[in-house]
């Protein structure tokens, strides 16, 4: 459950990737049932510093019939696991490579949404502040989409869900 304006929710949470040393490096995932593939930004791949394979990208957008063509994208397995568990890594074994996933600014206040939703107050929310999604997860890892735990609201009007990756 992620709260920009607390009017809006988003599903995404911050996450461990590892780089090519395996050591774990902080980015905010966003989980995409509108997506058919798992991407990460040109960034977070440079920083990550991993072998991949190239890979000629063709993106096509809902708005207007759009599309994007990147002759020099890669994909690449990635690891990754929930801040609160590190020990369990999970791999995305195609992640593809683009120059900007174009996602806007994030921050989710745990404090301030269980003043404003009590139903939230044992569930282990993460706090970022002003935080750019790096991975976008798309259906062909929907495996991490799926519910370990689910939490409803009074009304039954939002949920929070506890996946592999977190709450």
């Amino acid at each position: 459950l992620t709260d920009n304006s607390l009017d809006s929710t988003y599903p995404m949470l911050p996450v461990w990737v590892f780089n090519s040393n395996n050591q774990p490096i902080r980015a905010l995932a966003f989980f995409d049932t509108g997506s058919n593939m798992t991407v990460v930004s040109k960034a977070l791949f440079k920083e990550l510093k991993l072998p991949s394979t190239s890979y000629d990208l063709k993106l096509n957008f809902c708005v207007a019939g759009a599309h994007e063509t990147d002759n020099n994208s890669k994909i690449f397995p990635l690891k990754l696991a929930a801040m609160d568990d590190p020990s369990n890594v999970t791999t995305i074994s195609r992640a593809v490579v683009v120059k900007n996933l174009n996602l806007p600014r994030q921050s989710q206040f745990p404090a301030t949404l269980k003043e404003l939703h009590p139903w939230l107050t044992d569930v282990p929310l993460p706090a970022y502040k002003d935080e750019m999604p790096q991975i976008l997860i798309g259906v062909d890892h929907a495996n991490l989409f799926k519910p370990l735990a689910m939490i409803d609201s009074p009304n039954s009007s939002m949920f929070a869900m506890k996946t592999t990756l977190g709450w």
